[in-house]
């Protein structure tokens, strides 16, 4: 059996009950991790009908009622214990897909019947489809099944369709319903599919209210009901909204599960909201070879590192098995709870995608990455919905996963509410400085610049940007265009960066800050960026000799500044913002004109 498929041999761990031989009509028990595992041969078929609903759905087997209808004996394969949260089902899940991979190898099979979803399949599209499920590829998983249902028409008479599944509640106590729309079949299928894998890689994160980046145009609703289609099942509904046009779009596309944008606050703070405005701080750790730390290896690194940390554990920690899917850490630090996963597997293409599309990563990055086998995930919760809360997490993440990136065989490490990804050793080593207050080269941010490509490089206007802030400030930083170098322009953001880090969001509404002798900065609030469309900070450079200006035609991104720039010190306000009513010279009042679209509506990287 091992040699069909060495799979069932390296996570068979013992055969139950001692070894002893099995008599020819006794169910095979043995253990895989933490699941006992049953394997039961009957000699006579299934019951009249248990397959006929399930193969009638199948859009993969068209042929597969008339085809099983042939079968004359079948196997039982039940994954009998296992863990009781996500991670312990989709333990089991693997293991049930491995044994029945074996055995549809070995045995002269029709057809695999995954009870759990009503999903029928070919037995070799289901071996095929085994190797990307063990590499972490879930869509590609034969555990669940599409129900297509038509909807009621639009208002302009479009047909719609509704998508229900089943075979998700085992994992996370919830079916899927994607709620009729007009699109067709098969991109709400590879929509659903986006989903489904996300929740089986990350858990239940999905929160009532959530918004899925989809496109440019469209954006997913996540809302949760005590049931829905089906009475008595609890699911999670998706709804397919337009944008407005003329909103710009929620930061981000994709597949990638993002938080729905926030109002801008009015007195420079976080916004407010439902609490998701403040998204926990995550980081993910590509490793050459799959690794982990022991409690003690970890705290005397991080005391002798950053012995302004401590941790308590409160749960886990113990080696992983190589057999599960990843070993959870929980600890006290600070006051926040900090979760470390060890993964025995190469890291999500999506983890890492958006940080390489945006240049952050190092050359050769995506290169050094290929054969990876494990990472580590690494986040925090913040306790508190303040500024000081963020950076305190902030902080924290980056302690410890300087010390992960340190003690294991890392690639790198990517932030992700920033989308930076940064070399292992550069990251731990920058670490301290950080800690030490100098957050203008903390890897939580990068910067975007822009400029009109249609002008020579002498006229051209330069604005930035920074990505990654608003988890900590409610705001992203944008400089509205102006004609003076990169590097000057990269020195005064990475000081707003500084203030802002060390001082919290002070920016007021029409405040003044002054650079140098000659120069300053007017700042403005604006509830969507140009770049993102999220809350920013608008701030204009006025400087001696510099020309500001709206640029026109469509910027292309260019390189971002150096990131050896110093920051600029910035003085504190030297003016209040103006009284309501009141009217300012028409410099003061000149960004309240509506202003151009600088950068259409989509990120700029």
């Amino acid at each position: 059996m091992g040699q069909q498929f060495p799979q069932l041999q390296s996570r068979i761990k013992s055969l139950a009950p001692g070894g002893e031989p099995r008599a020819p009509d006794a169910p095979m028990i043995f253990f895989m991790g933490d699941s006992m595992m049953t394997v039961m041969f009957i000699d006579q078929p299934m019951p009249p009908g248990t397959l006929s609903i399930a193969a009638r759905a199948s859009r993969t087997w068209p042929g597969g009622e008339a085809a099983l209808v042939a079968h004359r004996a079948h196997v039982i394969i039940h994954a009998r214990s296992g863990g009781k949260d996500w991670t312990g089902a989709l333990n089991c899940a693997q293991n049930v897909s491995v044994v029945s991979a074996t055995l549809a190898a070995m045995l002269p099979t029709i057809g695999v019947y995954w009870s759990a979803g009503w999903a029928v399949s070919k037995p070799g599209e289901f071996i095929g489809n085994i190797g990307q499920v063990l590499a972490g590829k879930y869509s590609a998983a034969d555990w669940f099944q599409f129900w297509y249902l038509d909807g009621p028409p639009t208002d302009r008479g479009e047909p719609t369709i509704a998508v229900l599944t089943t075979g998700l509640e085992p994992f996370f106590g919830r079916e899927i319903e994607f709620l009729p729309a007009a699109l067709p079949p098969g991109t709400i299928a590879h929509r659903l599919l986006g989903v489904i894998e996300y929740l089986l890689t990350n858990g239940p994160v999905l929160n009532d209210g959530d918004t899925l980046g989809v496109s440019y145009d469209e954006a997913i609703r996540v809302r949760y009901a005590a049931q829905g289609q089906r009475p008595g099942i609890p699911v999670i509904q998706l709804t397919l909204e337009q944008i407005d046009q003329k909103v710009p779009p929620k930061q981000g596309a994709g597949d990638r599960p993002l938080h729905e944008a926030q109002t801008a606050p009015s007195d420079g703070g976080l916004a407010t909201g439902s609490g998701d405005d403040l998204k926990k701080f995550t980081t993910y750790i590509p490793l050459k070879q799959v690794a982990s730390v022991e409690e003690e290896q970890f705290n005397e690194c991080l005391k002798a590192r950053f012995p302004d940390f401590h941790a308590k554990v409160t749960s886990g920690w113990r080696k992983p098995d190589i057999s599960a899917i990843g070993e959870r850490v929980a600890f006290d630090m600070d006051g926040h709870e900090v979760g470390i996963m060890f993964v025995n597997r190469p890291s999500r293409p999506d983890m890492v995608a958006p940080a390489l599309r945006a240049g952050s990563g190092w050359p050769g990055a995506e290169q050094d990455l290929v054969g990876h086998q494990g990472c580590v995930i690494v986040h925090v919760e913040p306790l508190g919905k303040d500024w000081a809360a963020a950076l305190s997490c902030a902080r924290i993440v980056t302690a410890v996963s300087a010390v992960l990136a340190e003690l294991l065989p890392a690639i790198g490490v990517v932030w992700n509410e920033g989308e930076t990804f940064t070399k292992a050793p550069v990251f731990a080593e920058s670490a301290s400085r950080v800690l030490s207050g100098q957050y203008s080269k903390a890897n939580w941010f990068r910067h975007w610049v822009a400029a009109d490509p249609d002008l020579p490089e002498a006229e051209r206007m330069i604005a930035m940007g920074t990505i990654g802030l608003k988890a900590i400030l409610g705001r992203e930083i944008e400089f509205t265009p102006v004609r003076v170098p990169p590097p000057i322009m990269a020195k005064r953001l990475l000081g707003a960066v500084q203030y802002l880090l060390t001082k919290g969001p002070v920016f007021k509404d029409g405040s003044v800050l002054r650079v140098g002798e000659t120069d300053r900065i007017r700042v403005r609030h604006g509830d969507t960026g140009t770049a993102l469309g999220v809350p920013v900070y608008l701030l204009t450079l006025e400087t001696a000799g510099s020309e500001r200006a709206e640029p026109s035609g469509r910027p292309s991104p260019e390189a971002p500044p150096a990131s050896q720039a110093q920051p600029e010190p910035l003085s504190p306000p030297d003016r209040d913002p103006p009284a309501d009513g009141e009217r300012g010279t028409p410099s003061e009042n000149e960004t309240d004109k509506p202003r151009k679209a600088l950068f259409g509506r989509r990120g700029l990287h």
